[in-house]
């Protein structure tokens, strides 16, 4: 996603906080993409890194670093296609698919 979202204009630096709420940890990931992309269109985020991310029973918090800038508008969101999130033998695995 941030090298989707890379921008060679980019200004100060950018710290936004992010709540989202849901239990299924699928449809939360999918969330969680479209947020960013959220982001990068409304507020020019160009995302470098994330700061603190919280999973709780009912969603997540987290603070995502990065800078301002004018990233491309390449991705629309995440699809439920596909998607996935899963605990496996040899940890979680998860695969989401972007609506570019």
């Amino acid at each position: 996603m941030c090298e989707l979202l890379s921008s060679n204009g980019s200004r100060g630096r950018l710290e936004v906080p992010v709540v989202l709420t849901g239990a299924d940890r699928a449809a939360l990931l999918a969330d969680w993409f479209g947020e960013l992309a959220f982001l990068a269109e409304t507020r020019g985020l160009v995302p470098h890194r994330l700061a603190s991310l919280e999973l709780t029973g009912d969603g997540l918090s987290a603070v995502v670093e990065g800078s301002t800038g004018h990233p491309p508008h390449l991705v629309k969101g995440a699809t439920y296609h596909r998607l996935r999130f899963e605990r496996t033998e040899q940890g979680w695995s998860a695969r989401v698919v972007l609506d570019v």
